[in-house]
C-alpha cells in the first residue's frame, strides 16, 4: 500500500499541538509494508504556485517529475523508493528554501516505478524550454512570499 498525503500540514492533520504530535506518530509508526510520502513535515506548510505546474504543489510536482525518470540515479529504468526520496527531498527542500521538507517512511530498497523512456525524454525536453527556479508561492491563507 502507498499512502501519498500532499496537503498544508500534512504531519498535522487534526490540529492544535496535540494533533501534530498523533498525527507525526500515526504517520510515522509503522502498520505493515506501506509506504508513506508526505510532502511536509507536520511543523511546515505544503508551498503552492501557479509557476509549478500551473498553481500545484511543489512537493506534487517534484514526486511527479521524480516518478516519471528524473529520480533514477543510477539510469538503469527503475525509480526505487531510496531514489525518489532522496530526489523530491533534495528538490522540495532546494526550491523551498528549506521551508518545505518531505517525509518518506517504508523499505527505500524497493522498486517503485518503471521509467517510459518516451515520457522521461518529453519531461526533460519541457524542462529544458521552461522551468521557472522562482516562483511566487501560496501559503493557504498567508501573504504570498516571494524567493
Amino acid at each position: 500500500m502507498i499512502f501519498i498525503v500532499d496537503a498544508c500540514h500534512s504531519g498535522n492533520l487534526k490540529g492544535g499541538v496535540e494533533g501534530i504530535q498523533q498525527t507525526a506518530s500515526a504517520l510515522v509508526a509503522a502498520w505493515g509494508k506501506e509506504y508513506k510520502i508526505l510532502s511536509c513535515q507536520p511543523n511546515q506548510l505544503s508551498l503552492e504556485s501557479a509557476e509549478w505546474g500551473g498553481g500545484r504543489g511543489l512537493f506534487s510536482l517534484e514526486l511527479e517529475e521524480g516518478m516519471k525518470g528524473l529520480a533514477d540515479l543510477n539510469n538503469d529504468g527503475i525509480v526505487t523508493m531510496f531514489e525518489l526520496q532522496n530526489y523530491i527531498q533534495t528538490n522540495v527542500a532546494k526550491y523551498s528554501e528549506g521551508k518545505q521538507i518531505p517525509m518518506v517512511t517504508g523499505d527505500l530498497s524497493k522498486p517503485f516505478c518503471k521509467i517510459i523512456p518516451e515520457v522521461l525524454t518529453a519531461l526533460k525536453k519541457q524542462k529544458a524550454e521552461n522551468y521557472p527556479m522562482l516562483a511566487v508561492i501560496n501559503t493557504k491563507g498567508n501573504v504570498a512570499a516571494y524567493f
